[in-house]
């Protein structure tokens, strides 16, 4: 009976996930011609991006003491992220041409935006590791967790950046609509 608790317990790391929830903002452009979708989407963005992916994560943790060590016995890590993307505000009323050229740049800015979220899951799935992974001294627990999660979240930013900067903002990825013109 100790042996199927012990090996039940140890599942627990195994299928320990973060919740993660996804959203979708949207900003409406309404384009007359294919060159105007980049007017459209440059004015009415909420950003100076065509698309942006916000992430945020928020975590708890139980513990058990045993002595001086502590170790963590149950997390919650929760990821959400949202994605901003433009959406043509009456698709039946713009000329066809105009649409199909949107949804080839919808489809590849998309995709990008995806990988950053992609990156921030990675985060979310690091964070519950170190977390499950936690024993050590439970004086210094609070103050360690919290410094190793920061440097999860700052690994994060700079993945995000540097996805950014080495994509051009995706536009090594499609993410230019003169591409489709």
């Amino acid at each position: 009976m100790r042996i199927l608790l012990a090996l039940l317990l140890s599942l627990q790391f195994l299928l320990a996930y973060p919740t993660i929830k996804i959203k979708y903002n949207y900003y409406t452009i309404s384009p007359k011609s294919k060159s105007d979708i980049k007017n459209q989407i440059l004015k009415n963005s909420p950003t100076h991006y065509a698309g942006f992916t916000k992430w945020r994560i928020n975590y708890h943790y139980k513990w058990k003491r045993s002595g001086n060590q502590c170790k963590i016995t149950k997390t919650d890590v929760k990821l959400t992220i949202t994605h901003t993307m433009p959406k043509i505000l009456n698709p039946n009323q713009v000329d066809k041409d105009v649409r199909h050229t949107f949804e080839q740049y919808y489809d590849a800015l998309l995709s990008h935006e995806k990988n950053h979220k992609k990156i921030s899951r990675d985060a979310a799935f690091a964070l519950e590791e170190m977390l499950l992974s936690y024993k050590d001294n439970c004086s210094l627990m609070e103050s360690t967790i919290k410094k190793r999660a920061k440097e999860i979240f700052d690994t994060c930013k700079t993945r995000n950046k540097k996805y950014d900067e080495t994509t051009q903002h995706g536009k090594t990825e499609g993410v230019l609509l003169e591409m489709y013109f």
